[in-house]
C-alpha cells in the first residue's frame, strides 16, 4: 500500500524505519514524520473547523439584523378537534381595546409612581436605576411633546428621591372618553423616610391622555429587553393631570405629574 504522507522516491522499508532484516528494524532518523503529518492534518482540520464557526456566527448575525419581529396572539378557539390558532395580533376590536386600556393604565402608574431608588453607576456616570428604567419605558411609548414634559419635571423627581421620597400609585379606574382618548383615575400615597406623609393616599386625580397607533420600530436591543419594547406602536400623543376636587386653574392641569 502506498503511503501518501513518504516522499517522493523513497521506499516503505526506509520510510518506517524496518529494513529487509525485520524485525530487527533500522534506525534511518524518520521515526517521527508520522507524528508531524498527523499534526499537520489536525491543524488543517482545526482552522476549517474555525473558519466555519466564524462563518455561522457572521451569517446568524445578520439573518438577526435583518429579521422582523412579528407579535403573535395565541387565540383558542373551541376545543372539539383542539386545535390551537395562531394568528397575527390586530390593534383592532376587543383585542386593541383591551391592550390599549392596560397601557393607559400602566402609563399613568410608571409616570406618576416614584420608587425607592439610590445613585449607581451608569454608563459611566451616577444616576437613578429605577427612575431611568421607568423613563426609558415612558419614552417608548411617548411623543417628543409628551415626553418633553418628562424630561422637565426630572429634576423636581430627582430631588425627591435624594431626600428619600417615594410615591406608590393606585389605579382606580380607566375609562374610554372619545376616540383614542382615554380618562385614568388614580390615587398616590407618598412615603419620606418610609413614614406617610400626612394627607396623601385620600386626594383622587384625573389623568387624560390620547394615544395613536404608530408603526412600531423594533430593534434587537428592544426585544432582548422586552419590557421596553413597543410592539404596536402605542404612543401617547397627550397627556394631562388634574385633582378631584379641583383647587387649581384648569389651566394648571396640562402638566405631566402630580405635584
Amino acid at each position: 500500500m502506498k503511503l501518501p504522507w513518504k516522499r517522493k522516491g523513497e521506499s516503505d522499508d526506509a520510510w518506517t524505519g524496518m529494513g529487509e532484516d525485520y524485525p530487527k528494524g533500522r534506525d534511518v532518523g524518520d521515526e517521527h514524520r508520522l507524528s508531524f503529518f498527523i499534526l499537520r492534518l489536525l491543524a488543517v482540520l482545526l482552522g476549517l473547523s474555525f473558519s466555519g464557526n466564524i462563518f455561522q456566527t457572521a451569517y446568524n448575525y445578520w439573518c438577526i439584523e435583518k429579521t422582523q419581529y412579528l407579535p403573535l396572539i395565541l387565540k383558542l378557539e373551541g376545543n372539539t378537534d383542539q386545535v390551537i390558532a395562531v394568528r397575527a395580533a390586530s390593534v383592532t376590536g376587543d383585542v386593541g381595546a383591551m391592550m390599549a386600556e392596560g397601557n393607559a393604565r400602566e402609563y399613568v402608574r410608571r409616570r406618576q409612581q416614584v420608587l425607592p431608588d439610590a445613585r449607581a453607576p451608569i454608563g459611566g456616570r451616577l444616576g437613578y436605576p429605577a427612575y431611568y428604567a421607568a423613563v426609558a419605558w415612558l419614552r417608548a411609548r411617548s411623543s417628543k411633546e409628551v415626553f418633553d414634559q418628562v424630561t422637565a419635571e426630572r429634576p423636581r423627581i430627582e430631588a425627591a428621591i435624594e431626600q428619600h421620597v417615594t410615591r406608590s400609585v393606585e389605579v382606580v379606574s380607566a375609562s374610554l372618553r372619545g376616540t383614542n382618548y382615554y380618562q385614568v383615575d388614580f390615587r398616590v400615597t407618598d412615603m419620606q423616610n418610609n413614614q406617610p406623609i400626612a394627607g396623601t393616599g385620600q386626594t383622587l386625580y384625573h389623568a387624560y391622555l390620547r394615544y395613536d397607533w404608530n408603526r412600531p420600530v423594533i430593534t434587537r436591543e428592544d426585544v432582548e429587553k422586552s419590557d421596553l419594547a413597543n410592539f404596536f406602536g402605542w404612543t401617547v400623543t397627550m397627556y394631562a393631570v388634574q385633582q378631584e376636587p379641583p383647587n387649581r386653574p384648569a389651566g394648571a392641569a396640562t402638566g405631566g405629574a402630580v405635584e
